[in-house]
């Protein structure tokens, strides 16, 4: 056996893979937001990272598979006024025109945040 197979078995055996990918940055903000049950602005403040970008860790970790309450930043009434706008936008965009929720943040008079936005989309998404 050489040293890449010596080296190979032991990340198997030991399962240090998984072990890697549980303090992805995703996974740490994860764990802050469910087992430490901090805010977004907490944990952007403590990590030095915006707000979008930690519920953008958020949405990662739910696309793998861990649970997030999304009506914890968007109520469902909130969902039903984004959706329709976002269908509405759709609509308008030219076909050679990529969308952006910009598009919908713009269309609803920059009154819902882009955090209620994102969330709304990773709920539907998650209760299709």
């Amino acid at each position: 056996m050489d040293k890449l197979d010596t080296i190979t078995n032991y990340v198997k055996s030991q399962d240090l893979a998984s072990k890697a990918k549980m303090t992805s940055s995703h996974q740490v903000t994860y764990e802050m937001f469910t087992n430490e049950s901090k805010s977004l602005a907490q944990i952007a403040k403590e990590r030095d990272i915006t707000e979008g970008t930690a519920l953008g860790h958020l949405y990662k970790a739910s696309q793998e598979g861990f649970k997030i309450d999304w009506l914890e930043f968007v109520t469902l009434d909130e969902i039903d006024t984004i959706e329709k706008a976002i269908k509405t936008v759709r609509k308008r965009i030219p076909k050679d025109e990529t969308f952006r929720m910009k598009f919908v943040y713009e269309f609803l008079d920059e009154k819902m945040s882009y955090v209620k936005l994102r969330a709304a989309v990773a709920y539907r998404k998650e209760n299709e």
